[in-house]
């Protein structure tokens, strides 16, 4: 099993985790990691009126293996979702 964690580089403060095969669609650990992320931004923007609060600023992610550039199952790379969450 993979796994994945998405911490604020400045606190060191973990913001989302993921596994493979954690949430429902094929899901790759940083996939699973993101789309939490992405649902907890979203909150943060209403509760805050901020178009992204500083806790969402500045990340770095680390999983237990290297991020896929290829899916057969027709789902985006990792590697693509990961640039593209920047």
């Amino acid at each position: 099993c993979v796994g994945c964690v998405v911490v604020s580089a400045d606190k060191k403060e973990m913001l989302a985790d993921g596994f493979s095969r954690e949430l429902e669609g094929n899901t790759h650990a940083e996939e699973c990691a993101l789309k939490k992320l992405s649902a907890m931004t979203k909150t943060a923007e209403k509760e805050s009126h901020e178009a992204t609060p500083s806790r969402y600023t500045n990340l770095c992610m680390y999983t237990t293996m290297e991020p896929c550039s290829k899916r057969t199952s027709g789902n985006k790379p990792c590697v693509t979702s990961i640039l593209e969450s920047k």
